[in-house]
């Protein structure tokens, strides 16, 4: 049986993310999600630069959400199962 680490929500819009067996894992739920966060990247990253070419500190990150990952088990048949936790799910 083989173990694997997946998020569990969208990183822009924390939808819940569903996965296949096989493949990269998603980041996103769509494709809006995905090019909002791109965007709000690359504009936190201007203003970072911004920041240091005027040596203030780098301003804290106001984007996207924090990542919640879950270990999934897959058997030789290709099935997916949730992994429980020791001592219960967090």
């Amino acid at each position: 049986m083989t173990t694997i680490h997946r998020q569990v929500h969208c990183e822009w819009c924390c939808e819940d993310l569903d996965h296949a067996s096989t493949g990269r894992a998603k980041r996103f739920c769509s494709t809006r999600c995905r090019v909002a966060y791109s965007r709000a990247m690359k504009r936190h990253a201007a203003v970072c630069v911004e920041a240091a070419l005027a040596g203030q500190p780098e301003p804290p990150r106001d984007f996207g959400q924090p990542v919640k990952i879950r270990a999934y088990e897959i058997d030789g048949a290709g099935n997916v199962t949730k992994r429980a936790r020791p001592g219960g799910e967090r």
